[in-house]
């Protein structure tokens, strides 16, 4: 077990307590900051997270952990923070010059979801996806961050350096991101969101969605953290059909993800309008961290130029209406 981090686990161990001898490695990758174990405690599996971070990163960690725990008082389907022996939810280490924050969890139940497994994925964990979403965008409006820990959306992932290269996917990305800022923030469109919401992200379980891994939470717009998510779930989520197959599945999937949201709360007409447009975000995002001169996605990113494709399937803004 020769993480970046290893060496930690026994600081670690005495802050909850647990015993080291039922900590297992789950994650650790150089592209991330976060070493993930489990551990048991008192006959109960639990998530320990190490995250790698400069010494200011701290209060935001500890913002994550106060959201979650509201979250999860008011019954959003998340892991809540496990409480170490002095009661913190978040520890500092510090070790050969760098910044760890520790912290843990309940571990969720179930399992990813599997397009190839329809009970794994079916319509009605994409409804309920959309509605562990719509309750958490619901409830965060009388969340009250005293600390104001969480970033803020800008933009910024969208017309990076990589773009640079591609100038005319760089001058649409820049274009795209004033028209997003430009949105009206209202406490009804606007407010803590997870940000990451995607299929690696949660567990299903008998068809309900399990929710974690919020570190990449900040305040921006409801509309962000849908089109994130349905970016996703068309990219992972579709059969490997004919386009006429797929394009039926995704309007499927949107209408169902959709239909699952509004039972849990409500966005206005320019709102739903505006999630087509952060589905365009979240796919310059990924053509700019995965950004390479030989890459095929350059020209396939050309479409964003002329209307919104994912896997083959092309979206309007009235299937969000």
């Amino acid at each position: 077990m020769q993480t970046r981090t290893h060496h930690l686990l026994k600081q670690a161990a005495a802050l909850y307590p647990f015993d080291m001898g039922t900590v297992r490695l789950i994650r650790s990758s150089n592209q991330s900051p976060n070493d993930i174990y489990d551990f048991t405690k008192d006959g109960k599996r639990y998530i320990l997270r190490i995250a790698t971070h400069n010494e200011s990163h701290t209060h935001k960690t500890v913002g994550e952990m106060e959201w979650l725990a509201f979250l999860y008082v008011r019954g959003v389907p998340v892991s809540m923070p496990l409480p170490m022996r002095d009661g913190r939810m978040v520890a500092l280490l510090v070790s050969a010059e760098l910044y760890h924050d520790v912290c843990a969890f309940e571990k969720a139940e179930g399992v990813h979801i599997d397009r190839n497994d329809p009970r794994r994925w079916n319509p009605e964990i994409a409804e309920d996806w959309g509605y562990t979403m719509g309750r958490m965008h619901r409830e965060t409006k009388a969340f009250r961050d005293i600390r104001d820990a969480r970033g803020v959306f800008d933009g910024s992932d969208g017309p990076n350096d990589s773009l640079e290269r591609v100038p005319e996917i760089q001058a649409y990305a820049r274009a795209l991101v004033a028209r997003l800022l430009a949105l009206p923030c209202t406490p009804d469109t606007y407010g803590l969101i997870h940000c990451d919401f995607h299929q690696n992200n949660f567990f299903v379980h008998n068809n309900k969605v399990h929710v974690f891994d919020f570190d990449d939470s900040m305040y921006g717009y409801f509309a962000l953290d849908i089109g994130i998510a349905l970016h996703h779930a068309l990219i992972w989520g579709l059969p490997h059909d004919a386009v006429e197959k797929r394009q039926a599945e995704a309007e499927r999937v949107v209408a169902r993800f959709m239909e699952g949201y509004r039972r849990a709360n409500v966005l206005d007409a320019q709102a739903c309008g505006s999630i087509l447009w952060f589905m365009r975000y979240r796919q310059l995002c990924n053509f700019g961290w995965e950004y390479r001169e030989d890459n095929p996605m350059v020209e396939e990113q050309r479409n964003l130029l002329e209307g919104f494709e994912v896997e083959g399937c092309r979206l309007t803004e009235g299937v969000f209406a």
